[in-house]
């Protein structure tokens, strides 16, 4: 599982994130702060799919005026192989 991951890369999973948000709404955002999460759980996905297993979750945010924290642009969950679980639009 983290061979598929590696075999991948990092900025495949980003890569991806970001072109199904665009696909999703037109919009190229601007990233400032990248959460990159990887666990292992049940998951409800894409078509209601369940998918039990590792996840590498990704967080996009953006810079709110100047804030500390940012805000959540989106959220993406991917199986190490790619397939998207899911991704929600958070702005």
């Amino acid at each position: 599982m983290l061979q598929q991951i590696d075999d991948l890369g990092l900025q495949w999973y980003y890569d991806r994130a970001m072109e199904i948000y665009q696909n999703k709404t037109g919009i190229i955002p601007e990233i400032t702060e990248l959460r990159i999460i990887f666990s292992i759980y049940g998951y409800l996905g894409v078509d209601n799919m369940v998918y039990e297993g590792p996840t590498l979750e990704i967080l996009g945010s953006d810079d709110l005026n100047n804030s500390p924290f940012g805000r959540s642009v989106f959220f993406a969950s991917f199986q190490p192989d790619g397939t998207l679980n899911l991704i929600n639009i958070l702005k």
